[in-house]
């Protein structure tokens, strides 16, 4: 009886080590599986960075050269005024 008692408690323990070591893999393979997926994640939000660090530098260099065209524009634009205000005041003089 204390033999067949012990056989059984010898056996059910196996049993409890074989489960747990197969629950223990299943384990590990899913933990594995959802590293892979934040690595890939991790990979694609970079990615994604490097695209929004790129478009930000494009627009900071389009930025200065429309500060260096509205600079040319008021330039001009002061330059022809001069020259239309000296006209207009040289028509007044020649009408007065």
């Amino acid at each position: 009886m204390r033999k067949s008692f012990s056989l059984a408690l010898l056996v059910i323990g196996l049993f409890c080590m074989t489960s747990c070591e197969d629950l223990e893999k299943k384990v590990e393979q899913k933990v594995n599986s959802i590293n892979e997926k934040v690595l890939k994640l991790d990979s694609l939000v970079n990615k994604e960075f490097e695209k929004v660090d790129a478009l930000d530098s494009l627009i900071e260099k389009e930025k200065g050269k429309l500060q260096k065209l509205d600079s040319l524009v008021n330039s001009t634009t002061n330059q022809v005024d001069s020259l239309v205000q000296n006209k207009v005041d040289r028509m007044n003089r020649i009408i007065n």
